[in-house]
């Protein structure tokens, strides 16, 4: 029995005395966690539903706050959860590094020096044949899509534009050759005489009007084609290479600090 009266005095010790403020565990893994946009959007997606919002506060907060306070207050489990809490943010700390902020600086290597430039370039090809585009996501991964997609939807437009044109124009081309056709002829006489002139007069209009006007834009930028992809890739390279050799240098250096400055934490009293 003296065993038992002894567990239950350290206990009744290890307790907060009232009058006195009584201390809380605060977790800095929990804190750190909350602090993820992800988390965030999805704990405010889960909260906007009424039903969990008022298990949230009637249930969860209470339960939270009373473990807090009462039980992880006590000793040696204050101890040991202030351990673990320290063990838990020093792998959040590495997780963070390794999965969240060298992936960010390579992904933001990778846009400003490859797919910033060829977006720019595709821009300036599709303005120099078709209708002028604006870049939609300067520095997105995905800008080169966004161009694209553009393009395709720019082109669907202005062909479907075309395309009601000429056939405008071909009506109304068909109609003055009718009118023209001498009035002895019969009414097949006619319609081939006149079928026949809107031919020829509609081939020449869509070879003046869109072919030779391509032709020799296409014939333009050809001839400077190759001295502008050249230039294009050195440049390129000339600006990855010392970046990527310093990334490297970087990760080395910092992974070295990473793992000898770092200590396991020791937990708050």
């Amino acid at each position: 029995m003296s065993d038992i009266n002894q567990i239950k005095q350290n206990i009744k010790q290890s307790l907060p005395k009232s009058g006195t403020k009584a201390k809380q565990f605060d977790s800095k893994t929990i804190q750190h966690i909350n602090s993820y946009p992800l988390v965030k959007d999805i704990e405010q997606l889960v909260l906007s539903i009424s039903l969990v919002q008022v298990i949230h506060q009637q249930l969860v907060v209470p339960i939270y706050n009373f473990l807090i306070t009462n039980i992880l207050t006590i000793s040696p489990i204050y101890e040991v959860a202030g351990l673990f809490d320290g063990l838990s943010l020093y792998a959040l700390g590495i997780f963070d590094y390794f999965f969240i902020e060298l992936p960010n600086y390579f992904i933001s290597l990778i846009v400003n020096n490859f797919i910033k430039p060829i977006n720019q370039h595709i821009i300036h090809i599709n303005n120099q044949f078709l209708k002028p585009v604006e870049n939609e996501a300067e520095d997105s991964l995905f800008q080169i899509y966004y161009t694209l997609k553009s393009i395709v939807l720019n082109a669907t437009s202005v062909a479907y534009s075309n395309a009601n044109e000429i056939q405008s124009h071909i009506v109304s081309t068909f109609n003055q050759e009718l009118k023209a056709t001498s009035k002895d002829k019969s009414t097949l006489e006619k319609n081939l005489t006149a079928s026949y002139n809107t031919g020829v007069k509609t081939v020449k209009t869509i070879n003046d009007d869109y072919i030779v006007p391509l032709k020799n834009q296409t014939q333009e930028f050809v001839s400077n084609g190759r001295k502008n992809a050249e230039s294009f890739i050195k440049e390129t390279r000339d600006k990855i290479e010392p970046k990527l050799n310093g990334a490297a240098a970087e990760l080395n250096n910092r992974k070295d600090d990473l793992l000898k400055n770092n200590s396991v934490p020791v937990p708050a009293n």
